[in-house]
């Protein structure tokens, strides 16, 4: 394949993939997504884990098996220390297993390391957005860093990208216009790209006063709360007719929500599916809660049928990374 220009992480899987490595053991985390990425471009086979002890049990059990160099890949911090009992085991036996992790950033914060929902409520952004909102007939949606912001707003859609329900990413997939407010435009929030509809104008409004990606076809520069009042007044002065949209999705709406969602239980009388454990506690907690989670695949349950709201006196938080860093976040 031709090797195009991309992060350091996608190019060395793609190598890796050109080099002959034909099957990937792993799972998948902030610290290695883009390997992975670069090594399912390749063609190599990428088989997901419940746990990085089994990934590399897996790669070394291939080794034996087939005498072909097996990858497995993990995150970094509790990632990377969890394969580190079959590691040893693959060492003793001198199998060819490459161990692929990535480690943490240095050069600065990230956006989920930023509490963007306290952000918005402290500066203000928050109304003026869902007052244009309502002005416009427009819907509303979030990252998932501020899940909650307009969960009092009967025509908020939830979490924008990987996390959105079917039915809400088919009602965002068919927006023709999207205003982001101070949103990275992440692969997370655009779902690689495949959330929007190619032919929808999308306009960023930031203060880094360029295009976080390259599908962004308006960028607008400035505060939010101060260009949405703009806006609004703009909207206002020039008589526009409100859109449509909303009287069309009224009828789907009020069943964006995850626990809307059929699914087929696997709980047994020793286990119970995290879907239906974090949609019992949904209804066993107080509306006004701390969420609190540990780093892994399972989190994924309860980032969007757990939801939190995000008022002034609560935020909610998850525990990541070896050594119980707090970083402020939506769940």
């Amino acid at each position: 394949m031709t090797l195009v220009m991309a992060k350091l992480a996608t190019l060395a899987g793609q190598v890796l993939a050109n080099e002959g490595v034909r099957v990937a053991f792993g799972v998948v985390g902030n610290g290695n997504f883009l390997a992975v990425a670069g090594l399912i471009a390749g063609g190599t086979r990428y088989v997901a884990a419940r746990h990085e002890g089994g990934a590399i049990a897996m790669a070394d059990a291939y080794y034996r098996a087939t005498g072909d160099v097996a990858v497995c890949t993990t995150t970094y911090g509790p990632g990377l220390t969890n394969a580190a009992t079959g590691l040893a085991e693959a060492v003793k036996h001198r199998s060819g297993v490459l161990l692929l992790s990535g480690d943490q950033p240095t050069s600065g914060p990230r956006p989920i390391d930023i509490d963007q929902g306290a952000f918005a409520a402290a500066l203000g952004a928050a109304q003026p957005i869902a007052a244009l909102a309502d002005r416009l007939g427009a819907l509303l949606t979030t990252t998932v860093m501020v899940d909650g912001l307009y969960r009092g707003s009967p025509w908020c859609l939830g979490i924008c990208g990987g996390f959105a329900s079917p039915r809400a990413a088919r009602i965002m997939g068919d927006a023709d216009v999207i205003v982001a407010f101070g949103a990275s435009l992440n692969d997370f929030t655009l779902h690689g790209g495949r959330l929007l509809d190619p032919g929808a104008t999308l306009v960023q409004v930031g203060l880094d006063g360029a295009p976080a990606v390259s599908r962004v076809d308006l960028c607008v520069t400035g505060d939010a709360a101060r260009v949405a009042g703009v806006l609004l007044e703009g909207v206002r002065a020039r008589g526009l007719m409100a859109s449509s949209w909303r009287d069309q999705v009224a009828a789907d709406i009020g069943l964006v929500g995850w626990e809307h969602e059929p699914y087929d239980g696997a709980s047994t009388a020793s286990q119970i599916d995290p879907r239906s454990l974090s949609l019992a506690l949904a209804d066993l907690l107080p509306a006004k809660r701390t969420l609190v989670m540990d780093g892994g695949h399972f989190v994924g349950w309860p980032a969007y049928l757990l939801d939190c709201k995000v008022v002034p006196d609560v935020v909610a938080r998850y525990l990541s990374d070896l050594g119980g860093h707090i970083r402020a976040g939506g769940a």
